[in-house]
């Protein structure tokens, strides 16, 4: 098989060569530089680009590469030139960086002919047996990019390139029949080559070409599906091996894993533990291999067909089926390896648990010794913990258990053990001393209560060093009994108890401090805080006279919530003073916060009635100074508006007009608000927010319409200018008047327009307008084609005339042989080095 497709691989990398090859050229977008080699300064490629898309007479392309990689430069320009498709008036200049090299690439007769021209010495004197392109790139390049000034260099010879002059027309010679027989061209040793007339003339081999391209693709048709039928079949054929290497994989693990469970089978195989499931494991292991070995040989007996579909279906099947299997036997080699190690981990679990305990007894047996404790409790409990240890250990000799997970609650009793008799000295020390602790502390708390002047109201420390002798008690008949986790629970309260009964005394005075402290503050209020009416009968009187009652309806009744407010801090200042001094400081908290809350309120309501005068002021100064810039925006706007001499009457202008007197009439509604007896703040508002839209509105559209204006008189402009240039190309031609006549009616209709200020419609006409000057220049372009065909193809007959006098002056008889020959047209290429 691998013989039949190295032939064939080695036939589609000759037919794809050219392909790979044309590949790393760049894509031809819509520019004329194409600097991937870096070569042109910045600052040149924009002018540069100008030039060579300039057109006249010529297009010019250029191309910088880093290296030509080994390819001749006229050969890499030529498939440049081919590739990018370019034209007759298109130049190619290549230039490659590390080669050092520019190469020129047309086809173009008559530009190869202004070259010709040139003189011998037009580069000096080491270029005069050169070509005459070579001549042209050493006058106009190569001295600038020795400088390694490329961006200058390129721009001399776009320009000295469109500056050729048209060599002078040959002398008139005699017309001269022309021999039947066409005759070769004889080589030149310019670079250019005349493009014969071939329209009369058939190549001899030309019916051929046709049957062999259709040979030639109806061989690669066949050559293709050849290949694809074999890279199919070789496809199906790996996947099968793929399935039958996956199912012995399977196959593999399971054997593994009946192997890891024969030896337990063998020991623990009757009765089955109920914990474990081992027999229907190992009856589930033994029947998924007998299925996976009646798959392989399935897998391989399966016939796979070169061209059907034969066996297609099967191998998806057998895919799916293959991999479900392999999970299971994955899951079933897991379950056995655990079970494995549950065998080898069993017995370790067991003798650890019962060293565990044999170091408990014998700590549990020192303890009691030490201290002259029974510890009873828990000596029973080690002993019920021996007796299970034990248990196990006699049942995982005939049965496969989890003896860690059996023993968990033994493990976990014998932590706590060790634990409990880690902290017995603690528990021996507090049966000593605790009493005494207790004692102190009282005598500590009764001390500092005294000093103090503090009385047991509202708190009761002696409560908790009560509660902590109680438990006390506790703890020495736990201690007795040998019920050590008991007894731990008891020091653990007696600790927290005397921990909260040491804090209550420093809690309580900070408390008395704290409420102290606030009732001063609220005193200071009640003294501070005043209630003059007068002052706010006289604020009220001056807000009344200049606002609308919008503006001061509230103050009433925030002055009356300022007293009562007011009234409530006082009645509540007399109860919480007697709080105070009767030491009921929580009651005297509670009656403070309210208090507080009430002495901010009857603060904000006297603010907001003190200041309603002058915030309202502050408001209307806002409006005004809003206003006041909107004006000055407005006056700008309209001024603007005015400068255009847009039309009032009809067209955007009309509208502007209209947006203009609504704006000034709002004005006159607010300044008479202004200065009205009572002025409403919130109508002030609302009006100023819409003269304030109105106006913005306003703004937007004067200088919407104002550069719609503009553009149309810049592209009216553009237009004439463009029309008078071109009228003065084709005025002497024999191009038609329509065109001239559509574009006055045009431009009569456009001055209308803008005389009404619909600067848009005038916009469309204005591309009509565009239209009729664009035809204009077409039919004069097509006219210039013409007397230039015309005149190349008189120059074609004057040089084909020529030639076959110069053949027929060289050949003195006709050549004996039939047939006919001829060279396809070639490109000009030339270059340098710099």
């Amino acid at each position: 098989m691998k013989k039949t497709l190295l032939p064939m691989i080695f036939l589609f990398l000759c037919m794809f060569a050219g392909t790979v090859s044309a590949a790393s050229l760049p894509d031809k977008g819509a520019s004329h530089i194409y600097d991937t080699a870096g070569m042109i300064p910045s600052e040149q490629v924009k002018e540069l680009e100008l030039a060579a898309g300039a057109g006249a007479p010529y297009m010019f392309y250029i191309l910088t590469v880093d290296s030509l990689e080994g390819e001749e430069s006229d050969v890499y320009a030529k498939r440049v030139y081919d590739t990018w498709s370019l034209h007759a008036d298109d130049i190619l200049v290549l230039l490659s960086k590390t080669d050092r090299r520019i190469q020129l690439y047309f086809i173009n007769v008559p530009l190869q002919k202004k070259l010709d021209a040139l003189p011998i010495d037009y580069a000096g004197s080491e270029y005069s047996s050169r070509p005459s392109i070579d001549r042209f790139i050493g006058k106009t390049f190569t001295p600038l990019a020795k400088q390694g000034d490329f961006g200058s260099g390129l721009l001399g010879i776009v320009g000295a390139m469109n500056a050729l002059p048209v060599p002078e027309a040959p002398a008139p010679i005699e017309q001269i029949t022309p021999d039947p027989l066409w005759v070769a061209p004889t080589s030149q040793p310019s670079h250019s080559q005349v493009i014969p007339d071939f329209s009369q003339r058939e190549p001899v081999n030309a019916g051929r070409f046709p049957l062999i391209s259709i040979i030639v693709i109806i061989s690669l048709v066949l050559i293709a599906t050849v290949l694809y039928v074999l890279i199919r079949f070789k496809k199906r054929t790996a996947l099968k091996r793929n399935i039958l290497s996956m199912a012995e994989d399977t196959s593999v693990e399971l054997l593994r894993a009946q192997e890891t469970l024969k030896p337990l089978v063998q020991l623990y195989g009757a009765p089955p533990s109920a914990e474990v499931k081992l027999l229907p494991l190992s009856r589930a292991i033994d029947q998924q291999a007998e299925v996976v070995q009646q798959l392989i040989v399935s897998i391989r007996n399966l016939q796979i067909g070169i061209v059907t579909r034969k066996g297609t279906a099967e191998l998806d099947h057998f895919a799916k089926t293959v991999s479900d299997q392999n999970n299971h036997a994955k899951q079933h080699s897991q379950s056995a390896n655990e079970l494995a190690e549950l065998d080898q981990t069993n017995s370790q679990v067991v003798k650890e648990m019962q060293a565990a305990i044999q170091v408990l007894t014998k700590r549990v047996n020192e303890q009691a010794n030490i201290y002259q404790l029974s510890l009873r409790i828990i000596r029973n409990e080690i002993e019920a913990n021996k007796e299970k240890t034990d248990a196990v250990h006699k049942q995982q000799l005939s049965e496969l258990i989890d003896a860690a997970e059996i023993l968990t609650a033994q493990h976990e009793q014998t932590d706590l053990h060790n634990q409990l008799l880690d902290k017995l000295p603690d528990f021996i020390a507090e049966q000593k001393s605790g009493q005494a602790k207790i004692d102190k502390l009282e005598a500590s708390i009764k001390a500092q209560m005294q000093e103090n002047h503090l009385k047991l109201v509202e708190f009761n420390p002696f409560e908790r060093t009560a509660y902590a002798a109680a438990e006390h008690k506790q703890l020495i008949i736990s201690l007795e009994n040998g019920d050590l986790k008991d007894a731990s629970d008891r020091l653990a309260n007696i600790r927290g108890a005397l921990e909260v009964a040491s804090q209550m005394v420093p809690e309580r005075l900070e408390l008395r401090t704290s409420v102290q402290q606030d009732m001063q503050k609220m005193n200071r209020f009640i003294q501070s805080f005043s209630l003059n009416e007068d002052a706010f009968q006289e604020e009220f009187r001056k807000i009344k006279s200049k606002f609308h009652p919008s503006v001061w309806t509230f103050m009433p009744s925030k002055y009356e919530q300022a007293v009562q407010s007011y009234k409530q801090v006082v009645s509540y200042s007399e109860t919480t003073t007697l709080a105070i001094n009767e030491q009921r400081y929580n009651a005297a908290r509670e009656q403070l916060y309210s208090m507080i809350s009430l002495s901010e309120q009857a603060t904000l309501a006297m603010q907001d009635c003190m200041l309603a005068y002058e915030r309202s002021l502050q408001r209307l100064a806002g409006i005004q100074q809003a206003h006041s810039d909107t004006w000055r925006e407005f006056k700008s706007a309209d001024t603007l508006f005015l400068a255009q001499n847009l039309s009032p009457r009809s067209g955007p202008g009309s509208m502007l007009n209209n947006a203009s007197d609504i704006i000034r009439k709002d004005k006159e509604r607010l300044d008479l608000l202004f200065t009205s007896y009572q002025i409403s703040l919130d109508d002030a508002e609302i009006l100023q927010q819409t003269i304030n839209g109105n106006v913005n509105t306003f703004t937007r559209e004067v200088q919407r319409v104002v550069q719609e204006k503009q553009q149309a008189e810049r592209r009216i402009r553009e237009i004439q200018n463009r029309y008078e240039s071109v009228y003065a190309r084709t005025r002497h031609r024999s191009v038609s008047s329509s065109h001239s006549s559509s574009y006055q009616s045009s431009m009569s209709q456009i001055d209308n327009l803008i005389m009404l200020g619909l600067y848009m419609e005038a916009m469309n006409l204005i591309d009509d307008a565009d239209h009729n000057i664009n035809q204009m220049q077409s039919e004069y372009d097509n006219i210039i084609r013409e007397e230039q065909r015309q005149e190349d193809e008189r120059r074609r007959q004057e040089e084909e005339h020529r030639r076959q006098q110069e053949s027929i002056s060289s050949s003195p008889s006709p050549p004996s042989s039939g047939g006919d020959s001829y060279s396809p047209p070639s490109g000009s290429s030339g270059g340098d080095n710099w």
